[in-house]
């Protein structure tokens, strides 16, 4: 009888640490969202002012200002439009599945990743030309894509170039509920994973970032693929980089 209980009272415990990671991410999510939203509301003042001041410019200013002032507000608009993209994830319904076209969900995302990679991280598209369809929550996507992008980021020290890439691939084994698969892959030129991190890349809470890292990113990507009939893996090597492929069922056009 005790030995017939182990197994429950494991996954009673699993499910107990599962309901509290979420209940922290629930909370994390309501604060993320408070803060966005004040931030795109002084973000709307700012816009709002340079567009009074634009009134008040000489009719034909000088060139050095009128560039200063279109980079000014170029930046504040751009700024914005993040902001509103980051609260659409606190303020959607999030996890419900969806059938849309892969290739404009990537190019849609790609100001998203611009902002994570910063300003010396080049970004290249290698994306495939026909529509690709998958069924899944695109705002689940976009958030793994958002992840890869950051680990990319600190693997190549904030500088080379992350490719984003979509193909699609014959299913890898009969038991995959499709003939073919939407592969999407991340890569970059960082410093790769050793052989003992690589073991333990995918495990939840395996971070090698320190108290900087939550170590549930590569986790919830491959938990999202594989929840949505997929599944993600990798490809590493101390000093050549690392490539992170997430694969998908792709479904019918219509």
């Amino acid at each position: 009888m005790i030995e017939s209980s182990m197994p429950r009272a494991a996954q009673g415990r699993e499910r107990d640490v599962l309901h509290g990671d979420l209940q922290r991410l629930a909370a994390l999510g309501e604060m993320t969202a408070a803060a966005v939203h004040d931030f795109n509301n002084l973000l709307q003042v700012v816009v709002s002012a340079l567009r009074v001041i634009e009134g008040q410019l000489d009719p034909v200013p000088a060139q050095d200002v009128k560039d200063l002032f279109a980079q000014g507000l170029s930046a504040a608009q751009r700024a914005a439009f993040l902001s509103r993209r980051l609260l659409s994830y606190g303020t959607a319904s999030g996890g419900t599945a969806t059938r849309f076209e892969l290739g404009a969900a990537l190019r849609g995302s790609v100001p998203m990743l611009r902002w994570i990679l910063g300003t010396r991280i080049g970004l290249r598209q290698e994306l495939h030309e026909e529509p690709l369809v998958v069924e899944c929550c695109p705002h689940e996507l976009e958030q793994g894509l958002l992840n890869l992008a950051a680990n990319a980021r600190d693997a190549m020290s904030g500088t080379g170039t992350l490719t984003l890439r979509s193909e699609v691939v014959p299913a890898p084994s009969p038991s995959w509920p499709t003939e073919n698969v939407a592969v999407i892959s991340v890569v970059d030129e960082g410093c790769g994973m050793p052989e003992v991190v690589q073991e333990k890349a995918f495990e939840r809470y395996f971070t090698t970032k320190g108290a900087g890292g939550s170590g549930i990113g590569l986790f919830a990507v491959r938990e999202f693929a594989r929840r949505n009939g997929g599944d993600a893996w990798f490809r590493s090597a101390p000093g050549q980089g690392t490539t992170v492929t997430v694969a998908l069922p792709c479904r019918p056009l219509d």
